[in-house]
């Protein structure tokens, strides 16, 4: 490969599509005397070499796919076989205990809040089983307030020259969002994460709809289908070597997805990875709740799966996708000249850039010295047919040819370094239905793993796993256990005062009476009849008292202390009439603890963002984002589908200078600087309006500022003809 010029946007036919894919573009030049290398770092750049198949299945993952030309023995099927083996009980166990308090934190927000234990002790006590679920409606005004206050993914301009091309990139990611309803998926990633400490997200690409490109498909995994590298402790995942998918599908719908593996899939897919996940989770006897997001059945004891009874095609079976970095070399150079940093596959293509590089430039040397020698020659020819008529003519013979120039040397720096390249395989059984690891749908443009998570209470220092990723359920279990247990007693209590028994003599009531007397006792204005002499008093009960009261409102309160958001700072007094900033600082008040948390989602959406803005050239060639576009806004902006081409080569070639954040954020330096300039209006300094119009991120900013600009023109000769007319209308 030299350098990555390749255009997505050159596209049109699915043919195209096939005589490109894979194919890599060489226009090698012989190597010249190397130049000497500039001390210059080299930044890390993504290798971008690879065209994506049309032919992606609904899971992401290609049914037929290039294979990888630097696999050393990586097609070895049993190899990578035995690596999955290792590597799988690995996640998997390192998840397992985070997963045991995961389960029970959603038990707790759904309302399954007593153990069976406890709950058939109270039963044979005849004891109410009460549940005051207070965790729920706190996850619910949590996420209510997220819902209300979440603003979309933005594209950002760093600096002026970046504007159009910024609005464009944002249209499109703005196109993607509502196309594949993100925020709707993104509501339910908070939601669950806060249920159960993380959430999954996942994006593939389905070629049903759009054949072409492929339509974004964002699939919510839940908590319990993905399982990361355990070494792995950023937050991106970006140092996790590996990681898995484990879900269930039936036999039927993977024959439609691998039809080249029908065979395979009959004989050799089986129960040995749903063992080997089952036998690797720390999973108690008798928990048998997986909320249908898990293959995991309990060790120990047999599972009530509907699935069980289920036999032929439609039977579920686990299917693991292994995705794993691989990293490959690669060659950077830096041309001092212009800063740019290109990539190339071998050391050979880099020097080849190197000499065009040369090349080009000595050729425009020698073309700027043709032009001159042609000057001096015209000159001398002109003074030769003019010395005949003049006395004294130009000493032109002295004028010296100058020499052609020698080659120019090009200042660069290359360095070598290893690049990672996502891969991924899929497995069901023995079966290896990608045979061996394959690229990522999204290579080359997007080498990280297609799974986003959103971690509610995140503690990198924490060693175990159940304690780094914690959600906010966690903290409110036993004030909850508190709140039921207290209302169960209180209750009983009050219970038992209605029919607090009887006690008498053995010989008092007849057996009749005495069942009457159990089933009828507490019946307003029963009537009794007891032996003469004989004593029969009702038992007096122990009225509640008052620490039973204070007990549980002690419970009330550990919530608001405990969870630290104050419900009642969001409920405003209507007879108060209160300013929109002091309502905001209510709500800041109010939420403050729940910033880290905010924080972390507010990260998952700028990865996503990120990850968005990098696959364009993958789901858009010009056409479609023209279409897009609209027609107005590609004539009010100036576009047309050599620059749309322009713009995606940008993003495939990495030179572009945009900051992807959540609208609303100020971390530009365009935002920062706007919001100096306001200062200064409100300190009184008279600005024009087209200033601020320059410095604010808006939809469309380009058109607006372009009316505000006619508008102030106008004004401006409307001002000058009032004039004209009244100097006009003095002199007169």
């Amino acid at each position: 490969m030299a350098k990555k010029k390749k255009k997505l946007s050159e596209i049109k036919t699915p043919e195209l599509i096939d005589e490109l894919a894979g194919k890599k573009k060489k226009q090698l030049l012989d190597v010249g005397e190397e130049a000497p290398a500039a001390n210059t770092k080299i930044q890390d750049v993504r290798d971008e070499d690879e065209l994506v198949d049309p032919e992606t299945e609904t899971t992401g993952i290609p049914k037929e796919h290039e294979k990888d030309e630097d696999k050393e023995g990586e097609g070895d099927i049993d190899d990578l076989r035995k690596e999955l083996d290792t590597l799988l009980p690995i996640a998997l166990k390192a998840d397992s205990n985070w997963m045991l308090e995961a389960k029970e934190d959603i038990n707790f927000c759904l309302g399954e809040q007593w153990d069976e234990q406890d709950k058939n002790d109270l039963r044979r006590q005849n004891r109410p089983v009460m549940v005051f679920n207070k965790i729920k409606p706190l996850i619910q005004l949590v996420t209510g307030h997220l819902i209300q206050t979440k603003a979309r993914i933005q594209a950002f301009p760093e600096g002026g020259e970046d504007q159009t091309f910024t609005e464009v990139m944002d249209k499109a990611i703005d196109h993607i969002e509502k196309v594949s309803h993100l925020n709707f998926k993104m509501s339910y990633l908070f939601s669950g994460g806060e249920k159960a400490g993380k959430n999954w997200l996942e994006f593939n690409l389905d070629y049903d709809d759009d054949p072409i490109f492929g339509q974004l498909r964002i699939p919510n995994l839940g908590p319990f289908k993905v399982f990361m590298d355990p070494q792995g402790v950023e937050y991106d995942l970006s140092d996790c070597g590996f990681g898995f998918k484990v879900q269930k599908i039936t036999k039927s719908r993977l024959k439609q997805l691998y039809p080249d593996k029908e065979e395979e899939i009959d004989r050799d897919v089986d129960n040995s990875l749903n063992t080997m996940v089952t036998n690797s989770q720390q999973v108690p006897s008798g928990d048998e709740s997986d909320y249908g997001n898990s293959p995991i059945v309990p060790r120990g004891g047999q599972t009530t799966d509907a699935n069980d009874e289920i036999t032929g095609d439609n039977k579920a079976v686990t299917v693991v996708e292994y995705w794993k970095k691989k990293y490959i070399d690669r060659w950077f150079v830096y041309f001092v000249e212009d800063g740019a940093v290109e990539e190339f596959d071998s050391e050979p293509e880099a020097l080849a850039e190197v000499a065009r590089r040369q090349k080009n430039r000595h050729d425009k040397l020698m073309q700027e010295h043709t032009a001159k020698v042609n000057k001096i020659q015209a000159v001398k020819s002109m003074v030769k047919d003019i010395a005949p008529h003049v006395a004294t003519p130009p000493p032109v013979d002295d004028v010296q040819i100058p020499e052609a120039p020698l080659p120019p040397k090009v200042e660069y720096a290359m360095r070598k370094r290893k690049v990672a390249k996502m891969q991924v395989s899929v497995w069901a059984g023995q079966c290896c239905l990608t045979d061996g690891m394959q690229d990522s749908p999204f290579e080359p443009y997007y080498s990280g793993y297609p799974f986003f998570r959103y971690i509610a209470e995140w503690s990198p220092e924490a060693e175990k796993p159940e304690l780094r990723f914690m959600s906010l359920v966690r903290s409110l279990k036993d004030p909850q256990r508190e709140k039921n247990k207290a209302r169960s007693q209180f209750l009983h209590m009050l219970n038992t005062s209605a029919n607090s028994g009887w006690i008498g003599d053995d010989d008092a009531l007849s057996p009749a009476q005495k069942d009457e007397l159990k089933e009828f006792g507490a019946v307003p204005g029963i009537t009794i009849w007891k032996k003469k002499g004989s004593a029969l008093d009702r038992i007096h009960p122990i009225e509640p008292s008052a620490a039973m009261l204070t007990r549980e409102k002690a419970a009330n309160d550990d919530f608001k202390e405990v969870s630290g958001i104050n419900s009642d700072l969001l409920a405003m007094d209507s007879n108060e009439n209160p300013s929109g900033k002091a309502i905001a600082l209510r709500i800041r008040q109010a939420i403050t603890i729940l910033q880290p948390s905010l924080e972390n989602f507010r990260y998952t959406k700028i990865l996503i963002g990120k990850f968005l803005f990098s696959i364009i050239p993958t789901l858009f060639d010009s056409a479609k984002l023209e279409k897009v576009l609209g027609e107005k806004y590609m004539q009010e902006s100036k576009l047309d589908r050599a620059r749309l081409d322009a713009y995606l080569t940008m993003i495939h070639d990495g030179k572009y200078h945009v900051n992807i954040n959540e609208a609303g954020a100020p971390d530009t330096l365009r935002e920062e600087t706007f919001e100096d300039l306001m200062q200064l209006a409100q300190h009184g300094v008279s600005m024009p309006p087209d200033l601020f119009i320059e410095f604010m991120n808006m939809p469309n900013k380009s058109q607006i500022l372009n009316k505000v600009k006619e508008w102030t023109q106008a004004q401006a000769q409307m001002t000058l003809a009032t004039k004209g007319k009244q100097k006009l209308g003095r002199s007169r």
